[in-house]
């Protein structure tokens, strides 16, 4: 899940997930109307994540440690 830092979701908004480890692909995801988004095929492991709203730049990366099917990411 993907809030702002006021908690507003951030609907319609890009995320991108992408692993540090070299050979790791990218993968992107569009966040739904309530603040929650999907990506398969992400390996465990440690990570970085972006978000980009229409018409602004990407977010500074967030570094994530995925450990389970599951991730929350809250104030981005």
């Amino acid at each position: 899940m993907v809030r702002a830092t006021g908690g507003q979701t951030l609907s319609g908004a890009k995320v991108v997930v992408a692993a540090t480890a070299a050979g790791e692909q990218q993968r992107s995801a569009v966040i739904g109307i309530d603040g929650k988004f999907a990506t398969e095929g992400v390996a465990q492991g440690p990570h970085t994540v972006t978000v980009q709203l229409s018409g602004r730049g990407p977010t500074a990366p967030v570094a994530v440690d995925i450990t389970s099917a599951s991730v929350a990411l809250n104030s981005v």
